[in-house]
């Protein structure tokens, strides 16, 4: 992995980090740190203590007008129309074919709304809002060049945001506030399985907050370790387990999906599935022998193709790697063993089952 190139975009904290040795990879169009200081501790702060990572790359629309949640709502899964002032929410955009194009975190400020969507997509939901939007009193703004998005990630998260000032808030809240006497929108979004805070803010403001943030107690977290966070909690993400390859319901999306709520595009297909038990495989967790299966690889039955796999990280001993992957229903019980190609080599992993905790927030 290289360090950051001037064709890339970047956080505003940019020369922060080259000063302090922060290595960088490449994401997209976007160059982010992967490592601070040792994944190890950085993996720790995230289980055990409290983590601040640059989430800047992720987009970030502010939706202004009268007609705004109900436009959301006639175009993604969940019911929206009834989100109240100072509340978030996850909702599934789909295409007409009930394909996932992204999931969506709405934050209801009040006077307008801020949607995250994933890194890849913020153009792409965009496009998708003006295509259906004719008569309706709605502006949609990307703000990813000029604000800055940090995530406080952990057990002791509460802690640390109340010890800089601000309240505790309980999940899918937020509130206006300010941390290191700046301006910040706070939202409670607990979006990788554990209680995560993310504070969005104008891009000048940047370096107050991480320090802010970092003086307080934050460990900096690189990419890395939040890979492996995401993978061992089967958080998906976009251009792996996220896109339109995939419907909700084989994501895992449910608590993001309303099964009453009035018409949204891709719905027919979406109640269908549901309601005619039509989907046909599943988000799993596979256990696969070290070093032997990337993004992409096939499972096999007894040389049948049966799922592929979405995503893959070491485990800390680096004894076994731990996977994501989409599998048929028929071949995805707990304990059920497939068959991965490596080369030659037939190896055989093991699928379980991914196991929700109660801060995760689908």
């Amino acid at each position: 992995m290289n360090k950051t190139s001037t064709e890339l975009k970047h956080s505003p904290l940019l020369e922060t980090f080259k000063s302090l040795g922060v290595l960088f990879s490449r994401s997209g169009e976007w160059s982010i740190p992967y490592i601070h200081s040792s994944e190890g501790n950085e993996y720790k702060a995230l289980r055990d203590g409290v983590g601040i990572i640059d989430r800047s790359h992720w987009g970030r629309l502010r939706i202004a007008g009268k007609d705004a949640l109900d436009l959301l709502n006639r175009l993604s899964t969940n019911l929206l129309v009834d989100l109240e002032p100072d509340k978030a929410i996850n909702t599934v955009l789909t295409t007409n074919k009930g394909r996932i194009i992204d999931l969506l975190l709405v934050v209801n400020l009040g006077k307008d709304l801020i949607v995250i969507t994933s890194p890849e997509t913020p153009e792409k939901v965009v496009e998708w809002l003006d295509f259906y939007t004719f008569d309706e009193d709605i502006s949609v703004e990307n703000t990813v060049s000029d604000s800055i998005m940090f995530s406080v990630m952990g057990p002791l998260s509460n802690q640390l945001i109340e010890s800089i000032g601000a309240k505790e808030l309980k999940s899918f809240e937020s509130c206006l506030t300010t941390l290191g006497g700046q301006d910040v929108i706070l939202i409670r979004s607990d979006s990788f399985g554990i209680p995560v805070y993310d504070i969005v803010a104008a891009s000048k403001d940047a370096q107050i907050l991480w320090d802010t943030l970092k003086n307080a107690g934050a460990e900096p977290v690189g990419e890395n370790a939040l890979e492996r966070l995401r993978i061992e909690n089967g958080i998906p993400k976009h251009g792996h387990e996220i896109g339109e390859d995939f419907n909700p319901i084989e994501a895992g999306f449910l608590s993001s999906i309303s099964f009453d709520k009035g018409c949204y595009v891709g719905q027919e297909v979406v109640l269908r599935l549901k309601t005619y038990d039509k989907v046909q495989k599943s988000l799993k967790h596979i256990t696969i022998p070290s070093g032997r299966a990337t993004k992409g690889s096939s499972l096999e039955f007894e040389g049948k193709e049966v799922g592929i796999i979405t995503s893959v990280v070491n485990s800390p001993d680096a004894s076994e790697e731990l996977a994501l992957g989409y599998i048929r229903n028929a071949y995805s019980e707990n304990g059920q063993t497939l068959e991965v190609k490596d080369g030659s080599e037939t190896l055989l992993v093991s699928v379980a089952d991914i196991v929700k905790n109660q801060n995760q927030s689908f």
